[in-house]
């Protein structure tokens, strides 16, 4: 699956979950203008988005799907691509506890495949194990293939729930 695809539902599933908050307050429309450097930067809410964003990101693998044919600084450079432009797409003038439970659903939704390249780059074989853990499903479902063309319709159904949600 593609980096846009992860981020995407994983920001998605951020906003899907919040009814489900362990934590009930309007924290949404009442946060502190500097949300970043308070005591809810780090929150029960915002482990239970993260956990929802990563939970996105098994499922979404679970199924048959291609994956990338480049290798290396050129995969790297898309990766960062791909990863700026859904962050523009799906940050950009979101509120400030907002914007913090969209990013910590794309944390979550990203960290398999960030601990599969770090423990690459880094040489750290508990990140591959870790990543191996969280992909014992991966393409087990060959119920369709999940092809670039589908994935980018799931980017774009994502981003538009992301923004309904958000207006």
């Amino acid at each position: 699956m593609t980096a846009t695809l992860h981020l995407a539902t994983g920001a998605a599933s951020a906003l899907f979950v919040q009814k489900y908050f362990p934590v009930k307050r309007n924290w949404i429309e009442n946060a502190p203008k500097n949300f970043l450097f308070t005591a809810d930067f780090i929150n029960l809410n915002c482990v239970f988005v993260f956990f929802a964003g990563l939970l996105s990101h098994i499922f979404f693998d679970s199924f048959s799907h291609t994956e990338y044919s480049l290798q290396g600084q050129a995969l790297m450079l898309l990766l960062c691509l791909e990863g700026f432009v859904t962050s523009l797409l799906v940050l950009f003038g979101q509120n400030s506890a907002r914007f913090w439970l969209l990013v910590w659903g794309m944390i979550g939704a990203a960290l398999p495949d960030a601990l599969h390249f770090a423990g690459e780059y880094f040489n750290f074989e508990w990140f591959r194990i870790v990543h191996s853990l969280l992909h014992v499903y991966h393409g087990t479902i060959d119920l369709v293939l999940v092809g670039h063309f589908s994935e980018m319709v799931l980017v774009a159904v994502s981003i538009i729930y992301i923004r309904v949600q958000s207006a």
